[in-house]
Formats: structure tokens, C-alpha cells, sequence
């Protein structure tokens, strides 16, 4: 499947005047930063795309929580990811600015690896 790419800053990567595509395996990982960026209900046209925010916002957050409505989001929303192998949480509590690295298996048995997906805590 191909998509039109964005870019870090959520825009569409546009180089040369020309739209960019992503191949399968960048077409996973944009698919789920999009699904881990936008809360759970917030999209009218479908409210169940997103990822569960509550547990983010705990004074303590609960990572096996978190943890667990990351997994769920991405293990229903994308269709392509057969697991969720690991998340890896990277929490700066005076900021309280969460980041997660994330390891997936395909469904085509391809390892894909996200790095520093913010969260907003």
C-alpha cells in the first residue's frame, strides 16, 4: 500500500514541487504515529482511531497501562502489524513529556522499529 508521506512537522513532504510517497514499510510506521498522535474519539468520521489518552495524565502514570493501550491501539487500528514486541518509554517528568520507542513484527514477518513517538504527557 502507498500513501502520500508526511514529514516530521505532520505536513505533507513535498520535495521538488512533487507529493512524496511512502513504500509499505514507512506507510506502517506514519500509520501508526498517526494513530498514537490523535486521541481516541476525536475524529468524528471515526471515533474509535486513536489512542486511549487517560492513563496519560495521571500525576504517577501507570507505564503498564500506558503500555497496554498503545498495544491495543495498534494491534486493532493497523491491520499490517501482527505484534507489538516491546515499548520502550523515555519519561522526562519535570517536562512531563513522555516519548516511546516501539518494535512491531508485520504482518509480512518484517521487524519495524519506531524511535521517539511523543506522547504529550
Amino acid at each position: 500500500m502507498r500513501d502520500l508521506a508526511i514529514n516530521d512537522a505532520g505536513d505533507l513532504d513535498l520535495q521538488a514541487f512533487d507529493f512524496q510517497l511512502t513504500d509499505s514499510k514507512n506507510d506502517i510506521v506514519q500509520a501508526v504515529r498517526i494513530i498514537l498522535g490523535s486521541r481516541k474519539g476525536e475524529l468524528f468520521f471515526d471515533e474509535n482511531m486513536g489512542l486511549y489518552r487517560e492513563n496519560l495524565f495521571d500525576k504517577q502514570p501507570d507505564f503498564s497501562y500506558i503500555e497496554q493501550d498503545i498495544v491495543e491501539a495498534i494491534t486493532k487500528q493497523e491491520e499490517r502489524v501482527s505484534s507489538v514486541d516491546s515499548v520502550l518509554f523515555d519519561w522526562n517528568k519535570e517536562a512531563r513529556a513522555l516519548k516511546v520507542n516501539i518494535t512491531m513484527t508485520a504482518t509480512t514477518g518484517e521487524k519495524i522499529e519506531i524511535e521517539e513517538v511523543e506522547l504529550g504527557a
